[in-house]
């Protein structure tokens, strides 16, 4: 657990509870712990992390000094975050690198060769100097709708990027071969459920109609989510919502042809392990999170006059009303795809463009098309 308390006023109301200054309170949940903190209203009472200006400082540190970089949540931001820190290692072979993140993303990121160390931000209790702090700086930028997410980490961190890869510790033989156990021999499809707000998450009688097309295939479905969903009855429909942790959800992203996943930490996953992944976007232009990724390519609805929004969204969310035929089309011409297709312009480049006169017609239309 950890504590915190009010940064600067006497007392702060965040999700009607009220904290106050000298008055620690203990927060046993590790996100609502983040969304506190992250809302700058409220700091660790037995932590202290003294950030340096990374541009300036690193340079003048002694061999051998350890710098602790900062970002706790968004599995796709620390990936990122890991690609940055992996060139600032290249830059500056004499220091020791560490970086702080959310408990869960542990045991797929420790034993990366650049790193020192990786620890829980969430336990960690002191003071640290020497901290590149990583928190809200993409957020806060004024260049987060205009430049690619891993850009805006390194220009903070005062460092060039060659090296886009995004490093992952490997996945076990042995992980792999439980993992094919569980998912038999066909060929097989990762379908992630959900994305980080509803306005980045497919309708969930998208992704169990997706499933069931796809099944029909003869694809093997595997759905991923830490909640459980309940899926349609399929021999080849494996529902492991809510049953695996995300050491597991990496190996059946390896042992997948394919990935199906809204702009999502999945999608970043299966760019690190070479599988490839077709993208669901909706709020974000695709060239901010994929630009430099070889294995992800993204479908989305760019030509409604609300996109993208950069996650301001509306309860509707139209930009996610994205048919499952077009996505299963979508695998089916991989090669044919761009980086970033517009599915309104055109039924990806694989089929007559359709006229969409109404907003329900998108749902009716695909069907029609037939695939070149």
């Amino acid at each position: 657990m950890a504590r915190v308390i009010p940064a600067k006023a006497r007392t702060v109301k965040e999700r009607n509870v009220v904290y106050r200054m000298g008055h620690p309170v203990e927060i046993q949940d590790e996100e609502l712990y983040y969304h506190l903190i992250r809302s700058g209203k409220l700091r660790n009472a037995d932590q202290e992390l003294r950030p340096i200006d990374a541009p300036k400082i690193l340079p003048k540190l002694r061999p051998g000094t350890y710098v602790t970089v900062v970002r706790e949540q968004g599995l796709g931001d620390v990936l990122m975050v890991l690609v940055v820190i992996r060139a600032l290692k290249a830059r500056y072979p004499e220091l020791q690198f560490s970086l702080a993140t959310g408990r869960w993303y542990l045991p797929i990121l420790t034993g990366l060769d650049f790193l020192a160390q990786v620890e829980s931000l969430f336990e960690m209790r002191g003071m640290r100097g020497n901290v590149i702090d990583l928190r809200n700086v993409p957020e806060r930028s004024a260049d987060r709708e205009s430049v690619d997410r891993i850009e805006i980490f390194a220009r903070a961190c005062g460092v060039e990027v060659q090296d886009y890869s995004l490093p992952i510790c490997p996945v076990p033989d042995e992980a792999r071969r439980k993992v094919r156990g569980m998912l038999g021999d066909g060929p097989v499809i990762a379908l992630a459920v959900r994305g980080s707000t509803h306005v980045r998450t497919w309708p969930i009688e998208n992704v169990r109609r997706f499933a069931v097309l796809a099944a029909a295939s003869g694809w093997t479905v595997a759905v991923l989510d830490g909640a459980r969903f309940e899926m349609p009855e399929h021999r080849l429909i494996r529902n492991l919502t809510g049953e695996i942790g995300l050491e597991q959800s990496v190996a059946v992203i390896a042992e997948s042809e394919f990935c199906i996943s809204p702009d999502s930490g999945l999608q970043h996953i299966a760019e690190a392990v070479g599988t490839k992944c077709l993208a669901l976007y909706s709020t974000t232009p695709p060239a901010l999170r994929i630009g430099h990724y070889r294995h992800v390519k993204a479908i989305w609805r760019e030509s409604l006059p609300c996109v993208p929004c950069f996650d301001r969204g509306c309860p509707a969310a139209p930009c996610m009303r994205i048919a499952p035929e077009v996505v299963l089309r979508g695998i089916e011409n991989w090669e044919k795809l761009a980086m970033a297709t517009n599915v309104d312009a055109s039924v990806l480049p694989i089929a007559p463009a359709i006229r969409i006169e109404r907003e329900a017609q998108i749902m009716e239309s695909w069907p029609q098309c037939v695939a070149v």
